[in-house]
């Protein structure tokens, strides 16, 4: 009797000492919890940062209000290869050399264009900040992120194919890999945000999607003249702009 009342008592002791340190984690762990909800530690799901507000800068070789004339008047400056993209800047729509993503090579351009007696003007425009702000997981974080970022990287690609092109630094057929190799990794980028949010409910990812597919379309080029490749890199920010207002 003796042994089994030493046995039992060792057990009540290894018992109780056991809900002990079951109470003691349990407090760590809502403590844990609390504190890294309170400090914005990175748990399974975070909410989306803010999407910066953006410059940028347009070269424009003449300006209407009405959309038809501007159609009209974008035809004249093809022979000096202007992209001839419209663009809708409050009342008036712009004949648009090219656009630019700092100032001084906005400057550099218009005064190239002057020297050649061509007028033209250089507007700044900011392209609105904006927030998806839903929890999503990390993966899905970093999706939408390369996402949107996407729209600045294909610009970019675009620009510098221009730019080779009209300096003879890339033939026909380097140009076409370039527009291939963009083409490719924006449909994987887009076949990729469809995978990861085919159940969503969500309104603003659900159109983040449909600008990418506008994304998409734009650069799925098959030609690649100069004028086009500025005109479709041109319309890449455009895209972007319509996008930044309806989330903005």
């Amino acid at each position: 009797m003796k042994k089994t009342k030493k046995f039992n008592s060792k057990f009540k002791i290894i018992t109780l000492l056991t809900l002990f340190l079951s109470i003691l984690g349990v407090i760590f762990t809502a403590n844990y919890f609390s504190t890294a909800l309170y400090m914005g530690v990175e748990l399974n799901y975070k909410t989306l940062e803010h999407f910066k507000e953006v410059e940028i800068y347009v070269v424009s070789l003449a300006k209407t209000q009405n959309i038809n004339s501007a159609i009209v008047i974008s035809k004249d400056y093809e022979d000096i290869n202007a992209s001839g993209y419209i663009w809708q800047i409050g009342d008036y729509y712009h004949i648009v050399y090219n656009i630019y993503e700092t100032e001084n090579e906005s400057k550099l351009v218009k005064e190239n264009l002057e020297k050649q007696n061509i007028e033209c003007n250089t507007i700044k425009i900011k392209l609105s900040g904006f927030v998806i702000n839903e929890e999503v997981s990390t993966e899905e974080h970093n999706i939408i992120q390369e996402s949107v970022n996407s729209f600045f990287y294909s610009y970019r690609i675009m620009k510098d194919a221009s730019v080779g092109k009209e300096t003879n630094v890339y033939d026909d057929n380097t140009i076409n890999e370039k527009l291939k190799n963009l083409k490719n990794k924006v449909e994987t980028l887009v076949k990729k945000f469809n995978d990861t949010f085919k159940t969503t409910v969500n309104n603003k990812i659900i159109t983040l999607c449909e600008y990418l597919a506008d994304e998409l379309e734009s650069i799925m080029l098959t030609s690649s003249k100069n004028i086009d490749l500025k005109y479709h890199a041109i319309e890449i920010l455009d895209i972007y702009k319509n996008m930044s207002i309806e989330f903005s």
